[in-house]
């Protein structure tokens, strides 16, 4: 007897040292019993709250033949589900939109999870900022968004999404009903990462069809290049609903196994997610 292993196409970028996008999102994936396929948008030494990265920006001809490739061979058909993290440019969604598209032709029942990546607010930036392009968030408004069953904005990236300001949780409400209004799909699933209205808290807020709930985690202090959090937790996300859990279920575990790694993160002060230390929290 064999049980079917979930698969998911993963598609965002990649970093020698340290973690983001893919090389955060693949090994708990993993560990939570999905077998991956990752395709690289950019390929970097570091991700870029360094001072210095070095690598390669793949054009979307680059990942178009890989995805040909993955066609052709009949491996599309057999995903459940594809993730999508930063991407390089306007050409680049439409390799991905026009590939989601298909995977739903194919397998009907397959999910889209789009973790929107253009910024972030970080303790010491009031305000936020963009680190990719400005355009990053017209892109993903237009090419993207309408076609994800799951969308796993920042608290930033769902202001800027949303033209909102956003205060406190039932700002986050009205800013989740006005991203829906824009990309015109009523049944998606907003997980909203990084909501911290507080110094000692933080947590994840989910609206799903007019349903609000969020859960909150102590809030640990550690080094300014501790960078991945979103892609970890868009990933687990995804990965605990194709495993069958409901949405209450899902986030208790995604904060539990959250909390456990920052505070492993924390206690060895590492400059970097400590998440192989911390992986017995991903379960």
């Amino acid at each position: 007897m064999s049980l079917k292993i979930p698969k998911v196409l993963s598609i965002q970028s990649h970093v020698a040292h340290g973690y983001a996008g893919n090389k955060a999102a693949v090994f708990p994936m993993q560990k939570l019993g999905i077998e991956v396929s990752p395709i690289y948008t950019v390929q970097l030494s570091n991700h870029t709250q360094y001072d210095f990265y070095k690598g390669s920006f793949f054009s979307a001809e680059d990942i178009q033949n890989v995805i040909d490739g993955i066609i052709v061979n009949g491996f599309l058909a057999q995903q459940d589900a594809i993730l999508s993290g930063y991407i390089g440019n306007l050409e680049i969604a439409k390799v991905i939109a026009n590939t989601v598209v298909e995977l739903k032709k194919l397998n009907s029942h397959s999910l889209y999870c789009c973790d929107p990546v253009f910024g972030d607010k970080y303790d010491e930036d009031e305000n936020g900022h963009i680190f990719a392009s400005a355009d990053h968030p017209n892109i993903f408004l237009s090419h993207l968004l309408p076609l994800a069953d799951i969308i796993t904005p920042n608290l930033f990236e769902l202001s800027i999404l949303s033209d909102s300001q956003i205060r406190n949780y039932d700002d986050i409400i009205i800013a989740c009903k006005k991203l829906i209004n824009k990309t015109g799909n009523l049944n998606q699933i907003i997980i909203v990462t990084s909501v911290s209205f507080s110094k000692d808290k933080t947590g994840i807020a989910i609206y799903h069809h007019g349903n609000f709930s969020y859960l909150e985690s102590p809030k640990y202090k550690v080094q300014s290049k501790v960078s991945g959090s979103g892609d970890i937790t868009a990933a687990m996300f995804l990965s605990y609903l194709l495993k069958g859990k409901n949405l209450d279920e899902t986030l208790k575990a995604v904060t539990k196994c959250l909390d456990g790694i920052f505070r492993v993160t924390h206690d060895l002060n590492t400059d970097e997610l400590a998440l192989i230390q911390a992986q017995e929290y991903i379960r």
